[in-house]
């Protein structure tokens, strides 16, 4: 498993252990993290903006999410405070280059992903031969974290094959 891969599991892992819960408004709470449900966020779904002399991070959410894209978006932007805040400076570097731009996206949905959804609840629900929106819906999450916690999972060796469709629908 690469590095940085188990290092996003490891931090997200000790979270939840160390807080008690996936609540990612509860666990930015635990870490002195400054939580924005704003109107003001057109077309952004969040930010992560670091105030390195004062110390403080600052999720901003965009309020016209459902409650299941804040949690998903909260969780993203906890990863980008935990993964990345020694490149931030004030706001989250989105117009630094392209490459560092994608990585650091993929590296805070992987951190969503394992953050919001238990190695346990996903291969249950993987074992009753779910399909990806199945789970999503069970897991009340958004289907792309259903795909990065599947990416998680066979890192770690398990063999995962979801299913975009039920082939027992018409039964």
């Amino acid at each position: 498993m690469q590095y940085q891969l188990q290092r996003i599991i490891d931090i997200s892992d000790r979270l939840v252990e160390k807080y008690g819960t996936r609540d990612p408004f509860e666990i930015a709470d635990c870490l002195n993290l400054v939580v924005v449900l704003s109107n003001e966020l057109v077309d952004l779904k969040g930010i992560y903006i670091y105030y390195k002399e004062i110390k403080i991070g600052c999720l901003s959410v965009n309020a016209s999410l459902d409650d299941c894209m804040k949690k998903v978006v909260c969780a993203h932007e906890i990863g980008h405070d935990r993964l990345h805040r020694s490149i931030c400076n004030g706001f989250f570097p989105e117009s630094d280059t392209h490459t560092l731009f994608l990585k650091t996206e993929y590296e805070a949905n992987l951190f969503a992903a394992n953050l919001l959804i238990s190695d346990d609840e996903f291969l249950d629900c993987a074992q009753l031969g779910m399909t990806r929106l199945m789970m999503a819906s069970e897991l009340d999450t958004d289907p792309n974290m259903i795909d990065f916690k599947a990416e998680i999972l066979k890192a770690k060796g398990y063999n995962i094959n979801l299913q975009n469709h039920c082939t027992l629908f018409l039964k």
